[in-house]
């Protein structure tokens, strides 16, 4: 099944950030692909179910992903997959809500997060929420296992507390993991993890398509298409 990964879904920003925002008639044109196809939207805690109860019934169906909670997936990218009928899952960088995407300041100013009534709103609408740490760290750089484990754990902590539902998936800021990074998501009770790369090595290795900005939608179709063939 594929998994789509984006990040924004916008025009502006750092030049240099352009491969990390799909602008909204492009996001569009996807998705209108992607219903023409027949294909419909599964989250990630459903699909690890479905999979093994009816794997049959994920035939034509996608997983949409975003990473780190963008403003403009409130003012654009959730009502365009609404007009289509899609579902999302979101990952969460818990300390910035309701600020800015620190983590790119060295690439221009950084774009604004959505606040926690945001995506208390989306929660309730049915986006799935899903962790992505606490300050979106490199984690295989932390020195401190400790460390590792508190963005890990708290990251699920603080989300679980706010919307008293269970959060069982995850995503490695900038894919980065390793054996000791994914032992610990393992630990934390997670049933799986994505990462930003299309080759898959276990539940908590998903891989996802990235769908990018400096890419056509003929790759898009594209990348599609060899998912499905997979």
């Amino acid at each position: 099944m594929p998994i789509l990964m984006y990040h924004r879904i916008a025009a502006d920003g750092p030049k240099s950030l352009v491969r990390w925002r799909v602008p909204a008639a492009e996001f569009e044109r996807q998705l209108a692909h992607l219903a023409a196809g027949g294909y419909s939207s599964i989250g990630l805690a459903e699909w690890l179910t479905v999979r093994q109860s009816d794997p049959a019934s994920l035939a034509r169906r996608v997983a949409l992903t975003f990473d780190d909670a963008y403003k403009d997936f409130v003012t654009t990218g959730f009502p365009l997959l609404q007009r289509y009928g899609f579902g999302a899952t979101m990952f969460v960088p818990t300390q910035f809500m309701g600020g800015f995407a620190d983590w790119d300041r060295d690439f221009g100013a950084p774009a604004p997060l959505m606040t926690w009534d945001e995506l208390a709103a989306l929660d309730d609408a049915g986006v799935e929420i899903g962790a992505h740490t606490i300050s979106h760290p490199r984690l295989t750089r932390l020195q401190n296992e400790a460390e590792i484990v508190r963005e890990i754990v708290g990251s699920r902590s603080e989300l679980e507390a706010r919307f008293h539902r269970p959060v069982t998936t995850f995503a490695y800021p900038y894919g980065d993991y390793d054996a000791r990074v994914e032992k610990i998501v393992r630990a934390a009770g997670f049933r799986c993890a994505v990462t930003i790369v299309p080759e898959s090595a276990g539940p908590f290795a998903l891989g996802r398509i990235g769908v990018y900005g400096d890419e056509t939608f003929d790759a898009f179709r594209q990348k599609l298409a060899g998912a499905d063939e997979d």
